[in-house]
């Protein structure tokens, strides 16, 4: 159960988060949501700890309330939100959100040791609307799902000429900006959108 953390993490890390979010949104048997489904506030230890067949599973190994299922929680920080420590005392954040699956907007925290570091994004039609909190004594790496700096604007101006970023390099799907601590608002033209999740339904052989 535990390979749920390096599951989930190594499909963003190979840029399929659209494999990633089919996960996230996945809500038959065995899945998080399955466990959300049947009426679970907690993590449960096991992803059979109840099941509408059999109810409870082994009590010898049945924590209602357990942590080795909680990977997901780490993706979503990481990949949904997008923040990230980069080196020593959270002194260099990369903020990198990944739009996708099902969401159309998400708002993500971090309380580091020098303050509040967050994210929230929204789509509006062709387009995302997304603030970034960076905190103060931090640097960052911007990391936004664009296919052009020419499509970016970061209140109200083109993405070049803002205050307090530096555009840094592009790569298909990404522009790499360096930014000091502050607040920015960023509008993103045709944003880069990880796959609609499809069902993930499960075949026996024979």
């Amino acid at each position: 159960m535990e390979a749920t953390l390096p599951i989930i993490l190594a499909l963003s890390k190979i840029n399929r988060n659209d494999v990633a979010y089919r996960l996230l949104h996945n809500d038959s048997f065995p899945s998080w949501n399955y466990s959300i489904k049947n009426g679970a506030t907690t993590i449960w230890e096991g992803w059979d700890s109840w099941t509408p067949e059999n109810g409870f599973g082994d009590a010898n190994m049945n924590s209602s309330n357990h942590f080795s299922l909680g990977a997901v929680y780490q993706w979503m920080v990481e990949n949904i939100g997008g923040i990230r420590k980069e080196g020593v005392a959270y002194k260099h954040l990369v903020i990198a959100p990944v739009p996708g699956g099902r969401l159309t907007s998400a708002r993500v925290s971090y309380d580091s040791i020098n303050g509040m570091g967050e994210t929230e994004w929204k789509q509006n039609g062709d387009r995302i609307e997304m603030t970034i909190q960076i905190p103060a004594n931090t640097t960052g790496t911007v990391i936004l799902p664009s296919v052009s700096v020419d499509t970016l604007t970061e209140s109200g101006k083109p993405l070049r000429e803002a205050d307090g970023l530096t555009f840094e390099r592009q790569e298909p799907g990404q522009v790499f900006i360096n930014a000091g601590s502050g607040i920015y608002h960023f509008q993103i033209q045709n944003p880069v959108i990880a796959s609609d999740p499809q069902e993930i339904t499960r075949s026996s052989a024979g």
